[in-house]
């Protein structure tokens, strides 16, 4: 256990922490800070600990308790005396082998799994990658995604021939994804984003379920929340995963959409392009995920180029993978 906790200066400036009274923004502090805090976030927490670290009797500690849980912000088990908090993953980065480690053993001894379940959910929302951890969580995620795409199709096949949808429910091929991006292209534009990259991404989508398909409903979900983000960090982020990532899933990559900023995607594609011309001989011959590759030498400092420029032109260079 780390002997100290690290707390964000924006932490008092806060929208939720602003709202707080005194008693509850010591209470807040301190649940982040005791002494039996974990790198994971959750850890064991008896009410009698509580009661001499804070001085508040067991009825205010109870109370308190319970109104952080009401704002959604801690979970805690009576029966095992764990606490967790949400967000804390959020503001502690797991990037760290170091940090790995040490979370890998924390959670084989957090006796909740209902914990652990919803820690993995979290890793997945903010980007981070925890294969060795998750792999139980993953496996009974997948069995519960493939068993509502069973039932889907199961549904379609009992509609009448006349009620049954003209285009397939389940995507199982490259041709069916391709079909799918254009007919959401013309009815429901994901501007600035390139096509073949939105089918290569679905593609690998695809590929992650053990049946190879994937369904229409699951990815006109995806859209409609790829079109709340910038298209540079929705750009960025498909393009990390197909060519990083491609054996993760959807809530990977909206992670990493959910924790980079307009101006990080545009620095991080620049960054991208000027390390190109290096790589291009690995790549020209489609190698990577079959993505080709043809870069030209010229660097270009991103702390200069403006965003007009980005756009202007940056997607050329790729013309195997960011082009419609």
């Amino acid at each position: 256990m780390a002997v100290f906790r690290q707390i964000h200066v924006d932490f008092w400036q806060d929208a939720f922490v602003l709202d707080l009274t005194p008693e509850e923004k010591y209470f807040y502090l301190y649940l982040m800070t005791n002494s039996k805090t974990s790198q994971c976030g959750i850890y064991e927490l008896p009410l009698r600990i509580i009661e001499t670290e804070t001085g508040y009797n067991r009825e205010t500690v109870e109370k308190l308790l319970q109104r952080f849980i009401q704002y959604g912000k801690i979970y805690y088990d009576d029966s095992t005396k764990e606490i967790m908090i949400k967000n804390w993953i959020k503001y502690n980065k797991i990037n760290s082998p170091k940090v790995k480690s040490c979370i890998l053993k924390e959670l084989k001894n957090v006796k909740n799994q209902d914990f652990v379940k919803e820690f993995y959910k979290l890793c997945e929302r903010y980007g981070y990658s925890i294969d060795t951890l998750s792999k139980d969580y993953r496996e009974e995620k997948e069995k519960e995604e493939e068993k509502e795409e069973e039932k889907e199709e199961e549904k379609e096949k009992t509609k009448p021939p006349k009620k049954r949808s003209r285009s397939k429910e389940n995507l199982c091929s490259t041709e069916d994804v391709q079909s799918f991006v254009e007919s959401q292209q013309a009815s429901n534009p994901l501007n600035g984003v390139p096509n073949k990259l939105i089918i290569k991404y679905i593609d690998c989508l695809r590929l992650t379920r053990k049946t190879a398909r994937i369904s229409k409903n699951i990815l006109l979900n995806l859209w409609e929340k790829w079109q709340k983000f910038r298209p540079s960090v929705v750009t960025y982020a498909m393009w990390v995963h197909v060519l990083k990532h491609d054996d993760k899933r959807e809530e990977y990559t909206l992670g990493i959409m959910r924790n980079t900023k307009e101006h990080q995607a545009n620095r991080e594609l620049i960054i991208l392009k000027n390390k190109n011309h290096q790589e291009r001989e690995r790549f020209k011959d489609g190698s990577a995920n079959n993505v080709t590759f043809d870069g030209g030498n010229q660097e270009t400092d991103p702390d200069t180029q403006t965003e007009t420029e980005i756009g202007n032109g940056y997607y050329d260079q790729f013309p195997g993978l960011f082009a419609n």
